[in-house]
């Protein structure tokens, strides 16, 4: 029996993606420099931040491969789902242990297991919405849903560090501001986590004889470590990964990378650029002071942004049943593109900060059409091979109809599992893990040869260019479809 998903079903499913976004969004803040107190150098401290990235690329696509193949009363994505959420809880414990007895090898697992398994986590949440959908229809609504509960995230996780944890009641339970702070992290993260898994019916699981050969192999790369079978199952999944999907991805990979380019330095960008801070100066005196301004207007600037693209996450099913897929995209892209351009010319503390709102639409499309759009294909590659398995038996019945019927002549079973949708969601995560360790390794260099930190905007407006080009040649032989979600569960 299907019943359709209520709004407040949706919310609930994703309150471990708004449990996580609170996470990666104050652990921005408070990560760095709870790494340089501790003695690591800042060319060290750019290098651990990309330790749980690289790890994702490396592995998101392998999990997601065998959470496809997953055969178990819990569904195929729940396991994944609380084996690395309990990762994540592990990584905010061990910088918990670590600020108290200022262990720097325990504070760099923590933040490594904790961006790794942050990252990661995403997947197959992504993925159990389209397990939970209709069969047929569109699942604008839930990423729409997705897109909402990241953008409330944000606000939050970036709210959170600017509150002072020790006037409150939990600073008698903690010693500090770092104590209280991840502390409510852990609660946060184990109440979500509790909620969507309870809100989650299990997805379909594959035939059991589907799972032996991929799972023991899955475990066998796994625990022996066997690094050349890891990487011929990533790869693998990009060299053979369809021309739709290539496109999608090109798009997405450019649209991450002009994103995080202007995420990442944008605080750096308001500190040096526009209140002429010197982040190397004394403490106390008036340089420090004025780029400690600029770094904390450019998180209100953030803020604005992730707010921005949770109200637009909201009305993102009704702009696209207006519009489309294919014009909302494109107008998210140029948006941002004109609001770097802006920033590059103007010296306006306000105006910068009114066009960094203005990229939380780019940001609320970027992480919902693409992933609607990868969806949509695998709803009609379903389709069409159920039509042609209907047509061939059809035809064959016909040929036989004056004799016995020979088997020989059925169709062939097609292993409608053998790519799936967790595989190619994890693809186009992937993108946006390229894009935080390109611009992480690029930008440095290009600023000391500019010798000025507006190069992060001009560099983030170009690869906006980019990005509308390859969004134009993104093939969507879908919108035939309805983008209305009719929602329904199995009981």
């Amino acid at each position: 029996m299907c019943r359709r998903m209520k709004c407040l079903q949706l919310v609930l499913i994703n309150a471990l993606t708004g449990g996580l976004e609170i996470c990666v969004a104050a652990c921005i803040t408070y990560v760095p420099p709870l790494l340089l107190e501790s003695g690591v150098e800042e060319r060290y401290m750019t290098m651990v931040l990309g330790i749980g990235p690289i790890l994702a690329l490396l592995f998101v696509p392998l999990l997601s491969a065998l959470s496809d193949r997953w055969v178990g009363s819990y569904g195929r994505r729940r396991p994944f789902i609380i084996g690395l959420s309990f990762g994540v809880l592990l990584g905010l414990l061990a910088i918990l242990i670590s600020a108290n007895d200022e262990k720097v090898w325990l504070l760099i697992l923590g933040v490594a297991l904790l961006d790794f398994c942050g990252q990661a986590c995403f997947t197959p949440l992504e993925a159990l919405l389209f397990d939970l959908q209709s069969e047929g229809h569109s699942c604008t609504h839930a990423y729409a849903a997705f897109t909402f509960m990241v953008g409330a995230g944000g606000c939050v996780g970036y709210l959170l560090p600017s509150l002072d944890w020790t006037q409150t009641p939990l600073a008698s339970y903690c010693s500090n501001q770092v104590h209280c702070l991840f502390s409510v992290l852990v609660v946060i993260i184990l109440l979500s986590l509790v909620v969507t898994v309870i809100a989650a019916y299990p997805g379909p699981a594959l035939p059991t004889e589907d799972l032996e050969v991929h799972f023991l192999f899955g475990c066998v790369c796994l625990c022996a470590g066997l690094t050349l079978c890891l990487l011929a199952e990533v790869y693998g999944s990009y060299i053979h990964m369809p021309s739709v999907l290539l496109r999608l991805f090109l798009a997405q990979l450019s649209s991450w990378m002009a994103l995080e380019t202007f995420m990442l330095f944008y605080t750096d960008f308001m500190g040096e650029g526009l209140y002429g801070g010197v982040p190397s100066a004394t403490i106390g005196s008036a340089p420090r002071y004025q780029f400690d301004e600029g770094v904390r207007m450019g998180s209100w600037g953030l803020f604005l942004q992730s707010s921005t693209a949770m109200f637009c996450s909201a009305a993102m099913d009704r702009l696209i049943t207006r519009f489309g897929n294919r014009k909302v995209y494109l107008a998210g892209l140029v948006c941002f593109t004109v609001a770097m351009l802006v920033m590059c010319f103007t010296p306006s503390v306000p105006l910068v900060t009114a066009m960094a709102a203005l990229t939380g639409f780019t940001l609320a499309t970027v992480q919902t059409i693409p992933y609607i759009l990868a969806t949509l294909y695998h709803q009609e590659k379903e389709v069409s091979v159920i039509k042609r398995h209907k047509a061939h038996a059809n035809s064959c019945m016909v040929k036989q109809s004056a004799g016995p019927l020979r088997p020989e002549l059925l169709p062939a079973k097609e292993n409608l599992a053998e790519r799936g949708i967790c595989l190619d969601l994890a693809i186009l995560d992937s993108a946006c893990l390229l894009s935080q360790i390109v611009p992480s390794l690029c930008m440095g260099t290009i600023v000391e040869l500019s010798h000025s930190v507006r190069a992060y905007v001009t560099c983030a407006s170009l690869l906006g260019f980019v990005s509308i080009f390859f969004s134009t040649h993104v093939h969507v032989p879908f919108l035939k479809y309805s983008v209305r979600l009719s929602w329904g569960v199995n009981h």
